[in-house]
């Protein structure tokens, strides 16, 4: 018997609510610590040990939040203060 739910998108535990706050502040907190870091998002992910999808959504609101920035080749970086 197939089960509908097998089918869906399952989000990871790294992105529930609370969850992914820790996984913004250990990401933000990364790029702090190492302010030349460059990090494409599946870089990202195996660094930090999430799921691309979870990281993407991560360095998204990260940016949103003006602590990063996506640059023109792919990369995020911490954003020029």
């Amino acid at each position: 018997m197939n089960d509908a739910r097998s089918d869906c998108a399952v989000a990871s535990p790294a992105w529930s609510p609370s969850g992914g706050d820790r996984l913004l502040r250990r990401i933000g907190a990364e790029f702090l610590e190492m302010p030349g870091l460059s990090l494409t998002v599946a870089q990202a992910a195996r660094l930090f040990g999430v799921a691309e999808g979870d990281c993407a959504r991560a360095l998204d609101r990260l940016g949103e939040q003006g602590l990063l920035r996506f640059g023109r080749h792919g990369h995020w970086r911490l954003r020029s203060r």
